[in-house]
């Protein structure tokens, strides 16, 4: 437990305290060093601030609550086998038999790099090979700096060994005949496959459950005012 502090609240009201009591990792309690005492035990680490400040963490967290939304409307990819990866965008596309595109997260760049190296054929056939030719597709990876799509998805962006690098972006190409191989590193390159998708981004109706959805998980179980006796003295 903390006491005699300047312990900052960061409540609406702007409620000064003096100490604050921790138990089992969570504060039980907030408010003046008298109401503290309840809360002291025979194990009990009694810091004394002498009237420091004392503010929350202030962790950058680097999130993108937008980006729940991948996990919720486009395939997630999890096993590193071109068989898993068929697997499972099979199985999320049999929820949607009328899907016009499929998007797709998560997939290994170095294997699939590695594949196409041993059979001899080029990530986009790689990907024909899991999706088909019928219906476009782009998967990103996790990282968001590259994007593999199918041969569709190509035709249907017109990009062809004569279509020029975007600036700052890089269309991998055949070594032997410069044909573009379906791997598209950094936005200038993945959007060129993206925005000739039938739906290129989110709804607006999918970016809000998707927003709402990763409130839930970053929702306080508890807040100040649930905690006994808190701020009341």
């Amino acid at each position: 437990m903390f006491e005699s502090a300047a312990v900052y609240t960061a409540d609406a009201k702007g409620t000064q305290a003096q100490a604050i009591a921790v138990k089992d990792g969570k504060i039980v309690y907030v408010g003046n060093n008298a109401g503290l005492q309840s809360w002291r035990g025979e194990d009990t680490r009694i810091i004394n601030l002498q009237g420091k400040s004392l503010l929350p963490g202030f962790v950058d967290t680097h999130n993108h609550a937008y980006l729940r939304a991948e996990s919720m409307y486009w395939v997630t990819l999890t096993t590193p086998s071109l068989e898993g990866y068929k697997q499972e965008t099979q199985a999320f596309l049999a929820t949607q038999p009328e899907a016009k595109q499929i998007r797709g997260v998560g997939w290994n760049l170095k294997y699939i790099l590695e594949q196409a190296a041993a059979t001899g054929r080029s990530p986009a056939q790689l990907l024909d090979d899991i999706v088909g030719k019928d219906i476009p597709a782009v998967f990103i990876t996790h990282g968001h700096h590259e994007v593999w799509a199918n041969t569709r998805a190509m035709q249907n962006a017109g990009i062809t060994k004569a279509t020029p690098n975007p600036p700052g972006a890089f269309i991998d190409r055949d070594p032997v005949t410069g044909e573009p191989t379906g791997i598209l590193r950094e936005f200038g390159a993945q959007n060129l496959v993206i925005s000739a998708l039938p739906q290129p981004d989110f709804s607006v109706d999918e970016y809000k459950n998707a927003i709402l959805s990763f409130q839930q998980d970053l929702a306080p179980q508890r807040n100040l005012g649930d905690c006994p006796d808190s701020l009341s003295n």
